[in-house]
């Protein structure tokens, strides 16, 4: 039963034929009815990932939320269905929210995937990046070399390279200084006008 009046707005949620009928009775107990048919064809759930944002880098250990949602015309909610997985390191979990922490380095494309009652399957997914342990960058200053002795008054060429690995080069954030003078300047090559006599 659709209920009454001359105009109805209605929802069909089940998925193939029906049969409409609408039935109209006199004040003297005399009906008739209309019927036409209608199929209601079946949609596909819609899954949405809500965190993390694409593209979201960590470093290797670091705890990840993944969340995301699931809704389906016929059947209604299906977050708690969903199953996560990852191109790198298969299946994570299911459920609306899933921590994973043991994902390996590199670029991973996560999934979250869930099928309605009628067997259609909908998918979202997102790209997270693990990089490796956060680690110090290497420096190695190449002049002047340790121990020279320099003549006082004259300019002092410094140079360095530094690098990360998960940043590249360093080198115009290299800043030097002296146990003396204090701070001297930055950059990958720097020359000092004169350093005090010691």
């Amino acid at each position: 039963d659709l209920g009454t009046g001359g105009a109805r707005s209605v929802v069909l949620r089940h998925e193939g034929m029906h049969a409409l009928t609408a039935t109209a009775t006199d004040s003297d107990g005399a009906s008739g009815s209309a019927s036409v048919a209608c199929t209601v064809t079946p949609t596909p759930p819609t899954v949405s990932i809500t965190a993390p944002a694409d593209g979201t880098a960590v470093f290797e250990h670091t705890p990840l939320v993944l969340a995301g949602t699931a809704t389906d015309a016929t059947d209604g909610p299906l977050s708690a269905a969903l199953a996560w997985t990852s191109s790198l390191d298969g299946a994570l979990g299911s459920g609306t929210s899933v921590s994973a922490s043991m994902l390996r380095i590199g670029t991973h494309v996560v999934t979250a995937q869930v099928s309605d009652a009628g067997g259609l399957i909908a998918s979202a997914s997102r790209t997270v990046v693990i990089r490796p342990p956060n680690v110090p960058p290497t420096i190695a200053i190449t002049a002047p070399a340790d121990g020279v002795t320099l003549l006082s008054g004259r300019p002092v060429v410094l140079a360095a390279t530094a690098t990360d690995a998960e940043d590249g080069d360093l080198a115009a954030r290299i800043r030097w200084t002296s146990s003396r003078s204090g701070a001297l300047g930055t950059g990958g090559a720097l020359t000092v006008p004169t350093l005090p006599v010691g």
